[in-house]
Formats: C-alpha cells, sequence, structure tokens
C-alpha cells in the first residue's frame, strides 16, 4: 500500500475533539439503584438511541454527533450506577432561541 493512502487511514482514526468542536451538547443521564439493574437499563436505553438520533437527524438545519461511548464516571451515583450519553449539536442557520423549540418535538417524538 502507498503512503497516501495508509496516511488517510491514519487520519481516520485520529481521536476526535468533539468538546472542542460543539458548542452545544445534548445530555442524557441514566441511572438506577445498582450495578446489575443498571447493565440492564443502559442496554435497553442504547438500544433506544439511535431512534434518538434519527429523529434528530430530521431537524432541520440540526447536525448531530453522539459520542461513541457512555461516559461512566458520575459522583453523584454509586459506581456502576450511572451512564451519561453526549451528543454534540451544531445549528446551522437558526436563532439560539429557535434550537430549543426544534429539539422539544425530535426529543417529544422519541419518547
Amino acid at each position: 500500500e502507498d503512503g497516501a493512502g495508509l496516511a488517510l487511514w491514519e487520519t481516520l482514526f485520529e481521536p476526535a475533539d468533539m468538546f472542542g468542536r460543539y458548542a452545544w451538547f445534548l445530555v442524557l443521564d441514566v441511572f438506577s439503584t445498582g450495578p446489575e439493574p443498571h447493565a440492564r437499563w443502559c442496554a435497553f436505553v442504547e438500544a433506544k438511541l439511535r431512534y434518538l438520533v434519527l429523529r434528530l437527524e430530521s431537524v432541520p438545519h440540526l447536525r448531530v454527533q453522539p459520542l461513541p461511548f457512555a461516559l461512566a464516571r458520575n459522583p453523584m451515583y454509586a459506581a456502576g450506577c450511572a451512564s451519561t450519553f453526549v451528543f454534540g449539536l451544531s445549528f446551522e442557520t437558526v436563532e439560539p432561541y429557535e434550537s430549543t423549540t426544534l429539539l422539544a418535538g425530535a426529543v417529544h417524538e422519541w419518547r
């Protein structure tokens, strides 16, 4: 393989600075009473998150990028009892006050 092709693959797998790239975030906290129930609850929520992304992608002028893993350290909950899912959001040609209205419909449809 040539050097250019290898460089493209290396670029593809470079870590992305999602928190530096996006100014707006949708944060979904999932928590439960213990590690075992949390594993089941979290698996259920993870299965439904793709539908949330599909709903959000249908919102005009909105770009959505989910963080590809859950954040598991939340000091408010016992170890293994909480996960946080983060979605980077960018709005194109939309006034800031309109963004809440745009998201509300998509999130309500997802529920």
